[in-house]
């Protein structure tokens, strides 16, 4: 019977022996599987947390950045403290609404106050100018300036800002004119073409056929100048003046004792290209709408959703 319960004894001693071995190798693989998971853990931390800091450090410099701009715009425009608040608003609201930021429509308004516009014509003319640029791919800063130098060239209410860069953007899709050539051309033309009645579509054709032709920027609005000047000297008409050049046995000859020989070539291209101006005329004139169905395609790809 002694052997008997000695011989339990053991066996339970070998059982529990075993039994706290077993633990104790669960404990250390436990433990190791600890060890792992703190490491994943703080690997996670980094990898999860420094997107959010690094996102949050270049959240709070663009607020600061937009807050500078609208400072300056707040300095150049004077405007009130009502006019000024609509001015933040505005830029807040076409920043989120837009693929532009808020930084960036606040760097428009900052160049339209350079420009003079006061703050209920900034308000009007933002939004149009940021479909051109966008329909057009043009630099926001460069379509601010040729659209808001436009406007006053022609002086035209700044509510026709959408008929401005309608006609720029239908131009700039249907001939050889870019952002730059018309900027170079129109800012020597457009005073005088409005004096003389020209309108900015019948200026704009015109800018057109000469491009096509190959004439640089500078003499397209040199030309143009020097022939709506003469005409409006001698009194006498463009489709008169076109036609002598047509009918003439020398049309070189006749434009240049009609404009000088500064002008003389490219009167004889509109002389000869009627029907292409005509053409586009009648195009800029139904311009409207061009610039929101061009900026709406440039809106609509994946690029533009993700930013």
């Amino acid at each position: 019977m002694v052997g008997k319960d000695k011989n339990i004894s053991i066996g339970l001693e070998y059982r529990l022996d075993a039994l706290e071995k077993s633990f104790s190798k669960i404990e250390g693989t436990m433990r190791k599987q600890h060890r792992k998971l703190e490491r994943v853990g703080k690997q996670l931390s980094v990898a999860i947390s420094l997107p959010i800091i690094t996102g949050l450090g270049l959240a709070a410099k663009e607020f600061a950045e937009f807050e500078q701009s609208m400072a300056k715009v707040q300095a150049v425009s004077g405007a009130a403290a009502g006019e000024f608040s609509d001015l933040k608003t505005n830029a807040e609201e076409l920043g989120r609404t837009t693929r532009y930021t808020a930084k960036d429509v606040a760097g428009l308004e900052f160049s339209y106050a350079k420009l003079g516009f006061s703050s209920a014509e900034i308000l009007k003319i933002t939004e149009a100018t940021l479909d051109l640029a966008l329909a057009t791919s043009e630099d926001l800063a460069g379509s601010a300036e040729v659209a808001g130098s436009t406007l006053r060239g022609f002086n035209l209410e700044a509510s026709e800002m959408p008929r401005v860069v309608d006609v720029m953007a239908k131009a700039f899709t249907s001939s050889a004119l870019d952002l730059e050539k018309f900027k170079v051309s129109i800012s020597k033309v457009a005073p005088i073409a409005a004096v003389t009645g020209r309108s900015l579509e019948e200026v704009a054709a015109m800018q057109s056929v000469l491009a096509d032709t190959g004439v640089e920027a500078s003499i397209i609005g040199t030309s143009l100048r020097k022939i709506f000047g003469d005409l409006a000297k001698e009194g006498l008409s463009y489709k008169d003046a076109m036609d002598m050049i047509r009918k003439s046995t020398n049309p070189v000859v006749t434009a240049t004792k009609l404009f000088d020989i500064r002008a003389a070539a490219a009167a004889v291209s509109l002389a000869f290209q009627d029907e292409k101006l005509k053409r586009l005329l009648d195009t800029y004139k139904n311009a409207g709408g061009t610039t929101e169905e061009l900026s709406d395609i440039m809106n609509d790809t994946l690029m533009v959703d993700l930013k």
